[in-house]
């Protein structure tokens, strides 16, 4: 399949990724509706890559070797409730990629939030079962860290649920935020 996509660079990728044991590596198909779309394999056995096994992710290093042996198109990062990340995807935007643009920040998508919406459903939050593509490609004047940006979090996913989803407990270190009413408005990091 003959698909433009930029070459993978590495420097770009935020390091404090690279620590994660959830790497795979990824090849262009076809769906079944027709759609190109990226399928996830695990970099050390070229197996199909699971959402929730974990076992059939790699270590970052594992997924580059894999990568630059041939035979696939990228790596990608799968996210988990278990990491601190959430990716907010940016549909037929342009990115230095060619491809959607993901914002990644800190924090959790909140319970009951809608994923999905904005203008012909083009906005995705996600921060769980979702193989991430990562090129270490940014938009210029981009930081290099992912930042913590609970507060945009929370009212995109309010805004594309179309209602104000239930507001979780983050883990211990915050401070809980309530209105002059006493209505819970989220948490603050102590």
């Amino acid at each position: 399949m003959d698909v433009k996509w930029p070459k993978l660079n590495r420097e770009g990728i935020p390091p404090e990724l690279k620590k994660y044991a959830q790497w795979v590596v990824w090849k262009f198909g076809v769906s079944v509706s027709g759609n190109l779309t990226k399928y996830p394999y695990c970099a050390g056995t070229g197996e199909d890559a699971s959402l929730t096994d974990s076992s059939t992710w790699s270590s970052y290093e594992e997924a580059i070797a894999a990568y630059e042996s041939g035979g696939y198109d990228g790596i990608g990062f799968m996210l988990t409730k278990g990491d601190p990340y959430v990716v907010i995807k940016l549909r037929g935007a342009v990115a230095p990629s060619g491809d959607d643009i993901h914002i990644w920040v800190r924090g959790h998508k909140p319970a009951g939030a809608g994923c999905i919406g904005g203008p012909d459903g083009k906005l995705g939050v996600y921060d769980c079962e979702r193989m991430i593509p990562v090129t270490g490609e940014r938009p210029i004047d981009t930081p290099r860290t992912i930042e913590r940006r609970q507060a945009p979090v929370d009212e995109l996913c309010k805004q594309l649920s179309g209602s104000e989803p239930p507001i979780e407990p983050p883990a211990s270190g915050f401070k809980r935020l309530v209105d002059s009413n006493g209505k819970l408005q989220g948490f603050l990091e102590e």
